[in-house]
Order: structure tokens, then sequence, then C-alpha cells
């Protein structure tokens, strides 16, 4: 039976996310990092699922409760100190932790040569993804993977070492001399950097620690270092 229209999901994240919790729906709805359980004889009497997931780079919980609790659930959240926020602060969050998105990272079809579908357009391989998939047998995408293996367009992380305009999503990146790199996938500014701008993108013929430049506007090209995510 597909729920997925009666089910509601609340992301409790951050250092305090277990405290809150434990608060609302008792200390047996916590679980560890990628569990997950049945919400059973909660504080609420809410009903649902919980798992130890999440797309911020924090510690925290993804709770799935019918849309009829989802409100009680919340307001009581909110009693017990949490903070609701948007998905712009999910993405710098995931962002600063180097976490891909789905649709903006990878299977984007815009990222796809012209002769690729998209589905894939940017695969393990490329991505630096490492799936446990290896290149001696057959498995589904291994011949996508090793067409790339000699390929030099690699993800990378680029951090900004001046002011200026933020990086974004599809903002050239080019060498100090101006020789196309690559482009960025995702751009945003960093909190825990003191919003310096970081982005992500896919980038060939760089190393770790090269200057480069994000063209960040049509009027200001903004020097930027190459870097190994996660940023922080």
């Amino acid at each position: 039976e597909d729920c997925s229209d009666a089910t509601a999901i609340l992301a409790l994240q951050g250092p305090k996310a277990k405290d809150v919790l434990t608060s609302v729906l008792g200390e047996g709805a916590h679980v560890g990092r990628f569990r997950w359980s049945p919400l059973e004889g909660s504080a609420l009497s809410i009903s649902g699922y919980i798992q130890g997931t999440g797309y911020t780079g924090e510690a925290g919980y993804e709770i799935l409760v019918p849309n009829d609790d989802a409100a009680p659930l919340w307001r009581a959240l909110i009693a017990e100190g949490a903070t609701p926020v948007g998905l712009g602060a999910r993405d710098t969050l995931r962002l600063e932790k180097g976490f891909l998105l789905s649709g903006v990272d990878f299977l984007w079809p815009s990222l796809a040569s012209s002769e690729d579908d998209g589905f894939l357009a940017r695969d393990s391989w490329e991505s630096n993804v490492p799936f446990g998939w290896g290149f001696e047998h057959d498995h589904p995408g291994a011949a996508k993977m090793r067409s790339h293996q000699d390929g030099d367009a690699r993800w990378w992380g680029v951090r900004y070492l001046e002011k200026g305009p933020l990086p974004r999503p599809g903002k050239p990146v080019t060498s100090m001399d101006g020789a196309p790199l690559g482009q960025l996938t995702s751009g945003a500014p960093a909190p825990s950097l003191d919003n310096a701008g970081i982005g992500i993108g896919y980038l060939a013929g760089v190393s770790e620690g090269d200057e480069v430049l994000v063209q960040a506007s049509p009027r200001k090209a903004v020097k930027a270092v190459v870097v190994r995510p996660p940023f922080v």
C-alpha cells in the first residue's frame, strides 16, 4: 500500500536533537545513526516510524507520522526548543558537509552530454562516491563508469579566498588565466566559515590547493581555492 499522501515527515536535526526528541517522545524513541524503529508507546501516543537519518551533516532524526499527527508533533518539538528552519538552511548545512543533492549535483539532465539521456548524467566514478562497485565485474552502470575512467572531470569543492558575488549553480570556473575548467552545481554562503562562499562542481585539470576563478557575475570573477569536501 502506498501511504505517501497520508504521511508527513519531520526532520529533527542538530546537536540537541536527542534531548528534544526524548523530551517529547520518550527515551524509547531514540534510534542510532542509519537505524529505524516503529514509534510505539510514545509520550504523545503518536504512531509512525523514526529513523536516524537526515541530510544536514548533523546528528538527528527523520520522523514519519500520519498527517493528522504532524501538527501536534511539530508544536511539541518547538515547545521543547526546536527551531523551525527552511530548505535554505538545510542546503547550506549539507553543502558545508559536502553532500551531493539529487537533481542538482547528479541526476540532472542539463549536466548530460548531448548523447546522454541525463538519467546518470554524472556517475559515481566522476562524483568520487565510493559505492563499492569495481570495474572487474558487470553491474548496472558499469559500462558507463568504465567509459569515464580515463576522463578528467571530477567532483571538487571550491572555497572563496575573497569577497564577491556568491557562487551559484551553473557558474563557470576557470583557471587564473581564464581557461575553462568546468562549472558549479551547488553554491552558497557557509555560515560556519564566516559566510565565505563555497561551492561544488565538476572540474577538469585541477588538484587540491589550486587557485581558480569563479565567474560569479558578468562583471566579477572571484578567486577561490580547490578543496576536497567536506568544508567543515
